[in-house]
């Protein structure tokens, strides 16, 4: 097994490639982690990738580690090629950065890993749009439209207008 969920992160194999990436990037450990997928060979060789609670970080294990480190909120994409021996995965950083990883292992589990990774960065995007975002004003706006029109009664309007006054 090669990719773990966050709540199989305390297994032997998982402890272990975290602890390497910690050193790589020079931190004592990884408190935010999330999900984990290594090659088989990681961290001899091949390459590694964690997310955390607002990262994605790539590690190639070489004779110089290489790492790659983006916010969640910057990823602009993420697109897939290369063969079952040699599949690349493109992550895309606003502007034209682009970041390279390949991480030979189950189709399955890379396939699990990546649908994390997507569901995190549009879970973060829509948490972050403006267009998403409503005020209690503007919320407090529409119920008294909907009470000048009839459709709720003046009981109903001060019971939301004290839930989203807080009072």
């Amino acid at each position: 097994m090669a990719y773990f969920t966050k709540e199989q992160l305390s297994e032997k194999k998982a402890v272990k490639a975290l602890k390497y990436i910690a050193k790589v990037l020079g931190q004592k450990g990884i408190d935010d982690a999330e999900a984990l997928l290594f090659a088989s060979s990681f961290p001899t060789s091949g390459g590694g990738a964690l997310i955390t609670s607002t990262e994605l970080i790539y590690v190639e294990a070489k004779l110089f580690a290489r790492t790659e480190r983006v916010s969640i909120g910057s990823i602009t994409g993420v697109t897939f090629g290369g063969g079952p021996f040699s599949p690349k995965t493109v992550v895309s950083v606003g502007g034209s950065r682009n970041i390279e990883m390949s991480i030979i292992c189950n189709q399955n589990e890379l396939n699990s890993f990546y649908s994390y990774l997507q569901n995190k960065i549009q879970s973060f995007h829509m948490a972050n749009s403006p267009s998403s975002a409503v005020s209690n004003a503007d919320e407090l706006m529409k119920y008294k439209q909907l009470l000048d029109a009839g459709a709720i009664t003046p009981e109903e309007y001060e019971a939301k207008k004290k839930q989203l006054l807080g009072l």
